[in-house]
């Protein structure tokens, strides 16, 4: 992780304990940048995501909006190795 994401999830760590995991699995659509469209279901605007790179280590990002076809999350972290799928 990066500097700047190491700051936010000390900033906000207490604001996390707060809630509870729930594991939901969607599929990346397009990587467009830092933001990743995806197929999510019931999924919520300011959700935390762990979306999988292709070497086994996950990407956090943050629901940001919705299109009809798709789920926009933006990445707290360099997107290199998510792929499609």
């Amino acid at each position: 992780m990066n500097a700047a994401l190491n700051q936010w999830k000390d900033t906000h760590a207490a604001r996390l304990s707060q809630y509870s995991a729930v594991r939901v699995s969607g599929r990346v659509s397009a990587v467009r940048g830092i933001l990743l469209e995806c197929k999510i279901p019931a999924a919520k605007v300011g959700d935390l995501c762990e979306v999988s790179k292709a070497d086994g280590s996950f990407l956090l990002a943050e629901i940001v909006g919705f299109t009809q076809e798709c789920t926009l999350l933006s990445a707290l972290g360099a997107p290199d190795g998510i792929q499609v799928g």
